[in-house]
C-alpha cells in the first residue's frame, strides 16, 4: 500500500421495518437503523503488474483503463450499518481493507477484522483507474460491475447485480446469477451467463469467435461483425429465434438454429431456457 487517506465520515439514519407474528395477528415495528460511511484513496505502482483483481462481498466495482494512467488508483467507499449511530461508527472500524501483490497480480479487497458482528452489515465499493494494458479480474457477491477500456483479459462475476463490459479485450468472461449482462468488445473467446436477466453482446470484430452465451430466464441479443468468422448454434426452450445476419449452411427448427459465417475454427453456443434469441450483424 503506497498511500491511504480518509476523506470523510458520515452517519445517516435509515428506517428499518420488521414485521412480527403474534398468534393470528400481525404487527409492524418501526425502528431506526444507521449508516456510517468513510472514503479512502489507495495508490499502487503498475510496474510489473499484468492483472488487477478486485473482490468485494457487498458493493459495486468499477474499473476504467486509460493509456494516460501509469499507476493503479483506487477510490474506495466503506459503509457500515447498525441499529444505532454509535454502533454504526464502531462497526465501520471493524472493516479492514486488504491489498496484496502476488507476482504480476495486484489484489484489492476487504474483510472483517474478526467475525462479523451479528448487529452489523458492511459494504465496500471500489472505483479503480488503471493502465488500459492490464487484465481485470473482479467479483462481487452483491453489487454491479462495470469494466471499461481494458485491453487485457476480463473476468467479471457477481451473484446479484448487472455487469457492463466495454473493452478491447479479446477474452471475456461475465457471470451474474441475477442481473443483466451487457458486453461490447471485439472478442475472440467469450463466456457470458446469467440465470435471471438479459444478455446483450456486441462482439463485432474481424477475427474468429467462439464461446458460450447462456441465460435461464431472459432474452439474448448478439451482434457480430460483417467480416467475422463464426459457427453459431442457438437453442431456446421457450422463446423465438431470429437472425438478421448473413449466414451460410443454415439449419432451423422451432427451438433451435445454426449457421456459419466465413471459415470458423470454433463454435459459439447461444442458450436460453426462457427468452428470445436474436442474431444481428454490423
Amino acid at each position: 500500500m503506497k498511500t491511504c487517506s480518509v476523506k470523510w465520515l458520515t452517519v445517516v439514519s435509515i428506517l428499518a421495518i420488521t414485521t412480527l407474528d403474534s398468534g393470528c395477528s400481525r404487527f409492524t415495528v418501526f425502528g431506526p437503523r444507521f449508516s456510517a460511511t468513510a472514503e479512502q484513496d489507495l495508490k499502487f505502482s503498475a510496474e510489473g503488474v499484468g492483472i488487477v483483481q478486485v473482490d468485494t462481498r457487498n458493493g459495486r466495482i468499477s474499473i476504467v483503463g486509460s493509456e494516460s494512467v501509469s499507476s493503479i488508483d483506487a477510490h474506495i467507499v466503506i459503509t457500515a450499518r447498525a441499529p444505532t449511530m454509535d454502533r454504526a461508527t464502531e462497526c465501520l472500524e471493524e472493516i479492514l481493507l486488504t491489498t496484496d501483490r502476488d507476482g504480476d497480480t495486484q489484489t484489492l479487497g476487504w474483510e472483517w477484522k474478526t467475525v462479523r458482528p451479528s448487529d452489523c452489515q458492511g459494504s465496500v465499493a471500489f472505483d479503480v483507474a488503471t493502465p488500459s494494458r492490464l487484465a481485470a479480474r473482479v467479483s462481487s457477491r452483491n453489487g454491479s460491475i462495470a469494466v471499461k477500456n481494458i485491453d487485457g483479459d476480463c473476468d467479471a462475476t457477481t451473484r446479484n447485480g448487472s455487469i457492463v463490459i466495454e473493452t478491447g479485450s479479446r477474452n471475456v468472461q461475465a457471470q451474474s446469477r441475477n442481473g443483466d449482462v451487457r458486453l461490447t468488445a471485439p472478442v475472440d473467446v467469450f463466456y457470458a451467463e446469467t440465470r435471471n436477466g438479459s444478455i446483450t453482446a456486441d462482439v463485432a470484430g474481424q477475427s474468429q469467435i467462439s464461446g458460450v452465451v447462456s441465460s435461464r430466464n431472459g432474452s439474448i441479443t448478439l451482434t457480430l461483425g460483417v467480416d467475422q468468422s463464426a459457427e453459431i448454434e442457438c437453442q431456446t426452450r421457450n422463446g423465438g429465434i431470429s437472425c438478421d445476419a448473413a449466414l451460410d449452411e443454415i439449419s432451423s427448427s422451432r427451438s433451435s438454429f445454426s449457421g456459419r459465417k466465413g471459415d470458423p475454427e470454433g463454435t459459439l453456443k447461444v442458450r436460453s431456457r426462457n427468452g428470445a434469441i436474436r442474431i444481428r450483424e454490423r
